[in-house]
């Protein structure tokens, strides 16, 4: 199965589409975490991605594209997988259209999560994440158990 999530930040894309993936059995992609991880990795496009956002520009749709182009192409995503908040704009929801025609898959459902804005906004506030494994913690619904350790990795 193929799946998209939509929303504002906060809405709870993350959330959502990591009970699916375990649900499911496949893998939730975000674009966010896809560019987290490279500029951590240090690779060569990871240090331009470091360098863009370091300049405070956004990370063009040919990179977050090649870079979702390369997930979707190893065996990961052979059941199926879940875009976590992409696509974002119109040229990409094209590009994802040519991407997915070039290997043969479909979006079987887009999922648009709507939230009031006063509950995005708390809930976006009192978010936090791990330092060491970017495990996602809200102070008011999802805190850790011991206050300052993660539960994922205990950082």
């Amino acid at each position: 199965m193929n799946l998209i999530f939509l929303g504002p930040p906060g809405s709870g894309k993350g959330t959502q589409s990591l009970m699916l993936e375990k649900l499911l059995n496949v893998p939730k992609l975000s674009t966010g975490e896809l560019l987290r991880k490279a500029v951590d990795e240090g690779t060569e496009i990871g240090l331009k991605i470091k360098s863009i956002i370091e300049n405070g520009d956004f990370v063009s749709d040919e990179i977050v594209i090649n870079m979702l182009s390369e997930k979707l192409n190893n065996g990961d995503c052979s059941n199926g997988f879940i875009l976590d908040g992409f696509p974002r704009t119109i040229e990409q929801a094209k590009a994802l259209d040519i991407l997915l025609a070039d290997i043969d898959k479909k979006i079987d459902a887009v999922l648009e999560l709507k939230v009031d804005e006063q509950v995005l906004i708390d809930r976006i506030s009192g978010r936090f994440n791990c330092a060491d494994c970017g495990a996602a913690y809200n102070e008011k619904s999802n805190s850790p158990k011991v206050a300052g350790i993660c539960d994922q990795c205990g950082g």
